[in-house]
């Protein structure tokens, strides 16, 4: 079954009329596949009464894995969200192209679906494969991008407002 995935260029002096697109997001041909994941990442230290201790929980960024088609097929209905020919290249070769272009230079990325938008991811790899005449495999990999200055969730209720260095005890070596 197919899914609609709109791809979202948000670097605005990205030319993306180059690529044979006349907006700033575009869709695969057809999406086949679309997953996201997201996890924590813990740092934990063993002590000395034996006991391994966490000492910090941080959000690790999130991925994006789309697989679909590019080439003689459309999915969805609206044909201003596909490539078209330029005077250098076919709609394929432009959306291959364009895949490239994104990840090598690092262009920040939103991914729209049916259920959610994911936002502020770079392509980290893209790969191409032949099954069909007339049609290119793509697989595509996505980083989320957490930047300095993103507003970060903090619960106060867990957070420890002082240390009482009195009763700090240190073992001899």
């Amino acid at each position: 079954m197919a899914h609609l995935t709109i791809v979202r260029i948000k670097n605005s002096n990205f030319d993306y009329t180059e690529y044979g697109l006349k907006h700033n997001y575009f869709s695969m041909d057809i999406t086949n596949s679309f997953s996201q994941s997201k996890s924590v990442g813990v740092t934990q230290y063993a002590i000395l009464d034996g006991t391994t201790r966490i000492d910090n929980i941080s959000k690790q960024p999130g991925q994006v894995t789309l697989q679909g088609l590019i080439g003689v097929l459309r999915g969805g209905n609206n044909p201003e969200n596909f490539a078209y020919n330029t005077v250098e290249r076919n709609r394929m070769q432009n959306q291959k192209k364009l895949f490239e272009a994104l990840r090598d230079q690092a262009i920040f990325l939103d991914f729209v679906t049916e259920e959610d938008t994911y936002k502020n991811y770079v392509l980290t790899a893209c790969s191409f494969g032949k099954s069909k005449f007339g049609q290119v495999d793509v697989n595509l990999t996505a980083k989320e991008i957490i930047m300095f200055g993103d507003e970060i969730e903090v619960n106060r209720a867990n957070t420890i407002n002082y240390i009482n260095l009195s009763k700090l005890k240190v073992r001899k070596a």
